[in-house]
């Protein structure tokens, strides 16, 4: 169990992350660009041309292309670009350099291209025909496909997409409706082409394209229904971007209300400052002084060696001012030491290669009523909403996160303000401020109220200029009245962990050191992550512990952690996937509304059921 724990740890950092560690084998998209030729015949021509970045040692990659209702896959070749020359791929059923092997499976044309690459960009280009892949009706012609299939397992920083015509297009009688994130946008071109691009596309998402134009442009296609769609079409179109805009406006709303909650609070910080500045100073002066000297108890010594109190790490960060996604981790872990939860590690075959997945499960014989509220967030959160109230897969996990960024997102937050309520509830760290600063703003009213009075009969811009000082004063004087700072007993406290958060920094550099049990360290190590200093204490536990203290039946952590640097390496970047599911929240929220009459725009949600959605890539 303790083993299936490790390697759980391991895998949410993975997902959660958005970045690896410098030394990980791992490979990116910088460039999938895709060009469209629709043919009169009603067949396309494709080129994709993908740029891999590798960051160590691949064999090569694979290709999937989904052909299903698209007639037959035909001209198809693989090459490779160097120096702006195409190096043309052979079919081969070895696995020898520059070859590829390809195979047909329920209409998908499966390749995998054999390429050695070692710390290199690398171009592939890849070439093929469908040869039915247009609907032809009596009111309009159709081409609507998936450009990339949801199956593509890496993100791509720069998608691209051009689609044009053998018959001479023009741009008036054109309509795209493109599908995929809601950051991605279409566009219409003046010399009738068509252009699709988004940027930073998570992995697993389709492109689509919707293509709608007159009839004459496939005139060799002799395959018509006698239906009139277009009309269906157009309907169904304008629910989708309806449906696309929706969620724009609510993340535009939610940003919107964000920004001017934070412009309030910088014009509060300016006027704060500006009453300061008119304020009697040497009361503030006074005050000042009085505040500095108002810590009496201060510890004394560079380290301290324990624990310095037996509250959670999310209490600890709550006293450092500063509950983030680091907490969450330390919060798992602590749930985990004191066995609240259980993993399983489960092993998914695939077609390439396995997969590990894990299942986080409650235990039936704990008291969850003992947790604080806090931590049963966090269990409601992972376990009952995206679970089934049982249990979760880290994957069903890494889905939500991916595909409702928006709702992850608000999560979060709900997260982080809960815990703030619980430690601010369970822990009197801070109270308000016995400050002379609000003394000397109640005594500048006192004065300023007589000579309001005097001059505002007779000048109204003083009037205005006083009534603007007791107002903003007023306001100030509200603000401070809110401000806490920690008591003497609490900053006692955070002074110990400062000291304890240096110890955990040097601790084998002291050689009077009482250093203590192995074990105890194991529970060290649930608050050097909030701390920030988790990394620093597994690289000296072999250095103060024999082999023997560091593989004992005992602990979970530290056993794996110290035989493999590089495995933390995946477990101290847990903040990335929460920054970037932020960072998603508000790209959606700019970006541009889907078109409703097929004008270009933004990329609307949904499909509007293309071919191709099976497609996909990789490397191995």
């Amino acid at each position: 169990m303790k083993k299936k724990f490790i390697a759980f740890v391991i895998f949410f950092s993975l997902f959660i992350t958005f970045s690896v560690c410098v030394n990980a084998r791992d490979y990116c998209v910088d460039e999938y660009n895709v060009n469209v030729k629709i043919n009169e015949d009603g067949s396309a021509s494709f080129e994709e041309k993908i740029n891999f970045n590798f960051n160590g040692i691949y064999n090569g990659i694979f290709l999937n292309i989904d052909y299903r209702d698209c007639g037959e896959f035909v001209d198809y070749s693989i090459s490779k670009i160097e120096n702006e020359n195409e190096v043309l791929f052979q079919n081969s059923d070895f696995e020898s350099e520059n070859t590829y092997q390809l195979s047909f499976d329920d209409d998908i044309a499966k390749f995998k291209i054999f390429s050695h690459s070692e710390n290199q960009n690398k171009t592939f280009l890849l070439k093929y025909k469908l040869t039915k892949v247009t609907k032809k009706y009596v009111d309009t012609a159709q081409f609507n496909r998936k450009l990339l299939g949801e199956n593509f397992e890496e993100p791509i920083r720069n998608f691209n997409a051009l689609i044009s015509f053998e018959y001479p297009a023009k741009s008036s009688e054109l309509k795209i409706f493109a599908h995929g994130p809601l950051t991605g946008e279409s566009k219409i071109n003046d010399d009738g082409t068509i252009s699709l691009m988004i940027n930073d596309l998570p992995a697993n998402n389709f492109i689509e394209a919707n293509v709608l134009f007159p009839n004459e442009y496939v005139k060799n296609l002799t395959e018509i229904s006698n239906e009139k769609t277009l009309s269906q079409i157009m309907e169904q179109e304008k629910q989708l971007a309806i449906d696309a805009n929706k969620i724009r406006e609510d993340a535009r709303k939610e940003m919107i209300f964000t920004a001017r909650m934070e412009k309030i609070k910088k014009i509060i910080l300016v006027l704060l400052l500006f009453v300061i500045i008119i304020t009697d100073i040497c009361v503030i002066i006074y005050t000042y002084i009085k505040n500095k000297t108002y810590y009496l108890k201060h510890f004394e010594g560079d380290y301290y060696r324990e624990l310095p109190a037996e509250y959670t790490p999310v209490e600890m960060s709550y006293l450092f001012r500063n509950i983030d996604s680091k907490d969450i981790m330390a919060t798992l872990l602590d749930l985990a030491r004191k066995k609240f939860i259980s993993i399983e590690q489960e092993e998914k075959i695939g077609i390439l290669n396995s997969k590990i997945d894990y299942k986080i499960t409650l235990l039936e014989n704990k008291n969850y009523t003992d947790l604080k509220s806090h931590e049963k967030k966090l269990i409601q959160w992972l376990i009952e909403d995206i679970g089934d109230g049982k249990s979760v897969y880290l994957s069903k996990i890494k889905q939500d996160s991916k595909k409702y960024s928006v709702q992850f997102n608000t999560k979060y937050e709900e997260w982080i303000r809960e815990a703030n309520t619980t430690s601010q509830l369970l822990n009197n760290f801070f109270e308000p401020v016995n400050n002379n600063l609000s003394k000397s703003i109640i005594r500048l009213l006192v004065i300023a109220l007589p000579f309001f009075l005097l001059i505002s009969s007779s000048d109204l811009f003083f009037v205005i200029i006083f009534m603007f000082v007791i107002i903003i004063s007023i306001i100030i004087m509200g603000i401070i009245s809110l401000y806490k700072r920690r008591t003497q007993e609490a900053q006692l406290e955070y002074e110990k962990w400062l000291a304890f958060k240096k110890f955990l920094k040097d601790f084998s550099n002291l050689n009077d050191a009482q250093i203590g049990s192995i074990v105890l360290w194991e529970h060290y190590l649930v608050y050097a992550v909030s701390l920030g200093v988790a990394k620093q204490v597994i690289k000296q536990l072999p250095l103060v512990f024999t082999k023997n203290d560091l593989e004992s039946n005992n602990l979970v952590l530290i056993p794996f952690f110290c035989s493999s640097h590089d495995n933390f390496d995946h477990f101290e970047n847990l903040n990335s996937q929460f920054q970037q599911s932020i960072s998603s929240a508000k790209n959606i929220a700019q970006s541009k509304n889907s078109s409703t009459t097929g004008s270009g725009g933004g990329f609307s949600s949904g499909s509007s059921g293309g071919s191709g959605s099976r497609g996909g890539g990789g490397a191995f």
